[in-house]
């Protein structure tokens, strides 16, 4: 029997969506290459052409979060690096969201490893705004080699209703805790997931290990002016409830936490909104906002990090 967490944290919408939207461009791509065989241009030649542009326009997709950086003064020659560096980095970051989102979120199954054995507190990963749990995927390695138990949730994928969401993250980790035999679990979070990782942390610390948020937006983004409104969505810096979540919570959690940001973050916009007062933070540049949870050396400061809280965790027990 394949196990699956409860159904409001296993939503398939956007997985939906994404399948619909491949589906979609690969009809456009057939007729575009048609279309120009038609009008007598060679066979090599127009799936080539077609093939480009629209590697030009995802990669424009992609890489728009960087302008947006660049325009609001965030991604200074001083914090950028040399051409090659900030090249490398957009180049990066601009690879994986496009293979997360064209393969992994939109065909691959949320990540899952539950054997018995290992009596340490499992680990659930909670994905970002528009993601689902397959964003995990590239993580999975590193977490299987280190021997550990995780699961990673897909919630509605808006985060329109934040309070909705943090009842869904309920139903998960309390499944989870039934599963494995244990109290609690170390929440790990994404993006907009590491806002919901820290507020369920703080209304249910008796439930959870620690927790690790990644690239989140704590202050706010930019970005969040733009989609949804203020109060909607990704939060604006200017919303309300943002504001309010952080005056009640002090920027404060009542157990082991650790705040992961870059400061080429292209989402988190400034990327210093990420930053948080008073829980331990690392600052890791080089990496964009999807690379910072994917790419190679990522993944494994990310695992290695999680180690170190479960280690930190069982010793304080």
């Amino acid at each position: 029997m394949i196990e699956a967490l409860p159904q409001d944290a296993d939503r398939p919408q956007l997985r939906r969506w994404l399948r619909f939207l491949v589906a979609l461009q690969a009809v456009g791509l057939v007729g575009a290459i048609l279309l120009l065989l038609r009008r007598g241009m060679p066979a090599g030649a127009a799936i080539a052409w077609v093939l480009g542009v629209w590697a030009f326009v995802l990669w424009l997709c992609a890489a728009g979060g960087f302008a947006v950086k660049a325009l609001h003064g965030d991604w200074p020659a001083g914090a950028r690096g040399g051409l090659a560096r900030a090249i490398a980095t957009l180049m990066v970051e601009s690879a994986w969201m496009l293979r997360l989102f064209l393969f992994d979120m939109s065909w691959r199954a949320a990540p899952m490893r539950l054997e018995p054995g290992d009596r340490r507190a499992p680990v659930l990963l909670v994905h970002g705004f528009l993601c689902n749990g397959a964003v995990w995927r590239p993580l999975e390695g590193e977490l299987r080699a280190a021997g550990l138990r995780y699961a990673a949730v897909s919630l509605q994928p808006s985060y329109r209703d934040f309070e909705r969401q943090l009842d869904d993250l309920r139903a998960a980790v309390d499944w989870l805790r039934a599963r494995c035999g244990q109290d609690r679990v170390l929440l790990v979070g994404h993006s907009m997931g590491g806002l919901l990782v820290r507020a369920f942390a703080g209304q249910h610390p008796e439930r959870v290990a620690g927790a690790i948020m990644v690239a989140a937006p704590h202050h706010g983004t930019a970005l969040g002016d733009l989609i949804h409104g203020i109060e909607g969505g990704p939060p604006s810096p200017r919303a309300r409830w943002l504001q309010d979540f952080n005056h009640r919570s002090d920027e404060r959690l009542p157990l082991p936490a650790l705040n992961l940001w870059s400061g080429d973050d292209n989402i988190v916009v400034p990327a210093a909104s990420s930053a948080l007062q008073a829980v331990p933070e690392r600052r890791t540049d080089g990496y964009g906002h999807m690379a910072l949870i994917a790419a190679r050396q990522a993944r494994e400061d990310l695992s290695a990090a999680i180690l170190e809280l479960l280690n930190a965790t069982e010793q304080a027990a």
